[in-house]
């Protein structure tokens, strides 16, 4: 991985706030849009639906490719793609007469959307060795804040002008907007940033070998799929066990999010004090016990919301805490490591939440919930088993050296 040649950290780190707060609201803004975009393409609500699933291919099919892009490349020219792929595609997706234009450009705004999360979060993960988990919970501390406005942008948006893509407009905008500032922050010879004589457990072509890459792989996918789910889901769990009406019941989702922004805020207070595996082990203690509170409470309207308030609050750290993990541990291909891991993330985003809803359909909605407790248990697994063959793998290492 490439990096900084006479780092600018505090500059390249506010852009990267910038840069994930247009990630958020485009990635929020798409709901509040859907009926104007269904009436521009001449589709059904259902129908339009599909430009979720567009922008989510687009986004794993970028984990194919980016990792080793960055690893070879360094940050600079895949970058200043991903940013023009978000900016082209959502206006392709504003423009669109017909459903076909409209997916094609979701695909594109999903495949730069991609692009920009995977480089900017490796990138910030080795210019801030020493704090890691705190930069990257910063980072994506501001995809949170622009996710939890965009809906009110485009309400307010609809009531002053009548149309409700003002949110995508402002997100993808300030993507293009930011496209001159990190070209010019990025040099194009850039050296790696890992933090000098950190130990890794695989080299640049053995890293695949590395169970630790796997099992981290497989608590990203757990993560991304449990995450998915809760919200996913949150409003019609709450409709069918408490007595709440639709408008109330989606307050929890409210609620949810801001305990998840509120979360990865503590992640990056708490990132500078404590290791990633004190974090991580916290974090999961509490989405645990998020978890199993609302499974206990079902049919408690305060008890449930306080679960998913604290499930929220613990997911929030989980993703950026990983990844500063998963490049730590993988200095020398850090890229290609952390994109693998993604990609596999995905497959529990797609997964999860249609498992999770067709348990609450078939079994009701309190054996549906049992998978949140579970998976926040097994996550916790897989951080005790990453960290005994982390260890294991050192030990090897220093026995190695120890006998040159």
């Amino acid at each position: 991985m490439h990096s900084l040649k006479n780092p600018q950290s505090t500059v390249i780190l506010a852009l990267a706030c910038a840069s994930f707060f247009g990630l958020g609201v485009i990635n929020a803004a798409i709901g509040p849009a859907l009926p104007e975009l269904a009436g521009n393409t001449g589709s059904t609500l259902a129908t339009v639906g599909s430009l979720f699933s567009g922008m989510f291919f687009g986004s794993l099919a970028a984990q194919v490719f980016t990792g080793p892009l960055l690893d070879r490349l360094g940050p600079r020219w895949p970058l200043m793609a991903g940013l023009m792929m978000v900016g082209a595609g959502i206006t392709g997706v504003a423009f669109a007469r017909a459903l076909p234009a409209a997916l094609a450009s979701a695909f594109l705004t999903g495949l730069g959307y991609g692009v920009i999360a995977l480089i900017i979060n490796v990138t910030v993960s080795n210019l801030f060795p020493h704090r890691r988990a705190s930069a990257l919970n910063l980072i994506n501390m501001f995809f949170g804040i622009g996710a939890f406005i965009a809906p009110a942008i485009a309400g307010l948006s609809l009531r002053l002008s009548g149309s409700s893509l003002t949110a995508l407009w402002l997100g993808g905008g300030l993507e293009i907007l930011l496209l001159p500032f990190f070209f010019r922050r990025f040099s194009s010879n850039q050296q790696d940033a890992a933090e000098p004589g950190e130990p890794s457990p695989a080299g640049k072509t053995q890293f695949l070998r590395s169970p630790v890459l796997w099992i981290l792989s497989l608590m990203l996918l757990v993560y991304i799929g449990t995450e998915n789910g809760a919200s996913g889901w949150v409003t019609t769990y709450m409709l069918q066990t408490t007595p709440l009406a639709a408008a109330n019941a989606a307050l929890a989702a409210s609620a949810f999010w801001l305990a998840f922004t509120a979360g990865r805020m503590l992640g990056a207070l708490l990132g500078v004090r404590w290791s990633t595996g004190a974090l991580l082990k916290a974090c999961l203690s509490i989405a645990l016990l998020g978890g199993l509170l609302i499974v206990a409470s079902t049919g408690n309207t305060p008890l449930s919301f306080l679960g998913f308030v604290l499930l929220g609050l613990g997911l929030g750290p989980t993703f950026p805490t990983t990844l500063a993990v998963i490049t730590a541990a993988f200095p020398g291909a850090s890229g290609s490591a952390t994109s693998l891991a993604m990609a596999v993330g995905f497959v529990g985003g797609m997964v999860i939440p249609w498992l999770l809803g067709v348990i609450m359909e078939a079994q009701g909605p309190r054996v549906g919930a049992l998978l949140l407790p579970l998976g926040a248990l097994i996550m916790l697994g897989c951080l005790a088993a990453a960290q005994f063959f982390h260890q294991r793998q050192a030990g090897k290492d220093k026995a190695a050296n120890d006998n040159h």
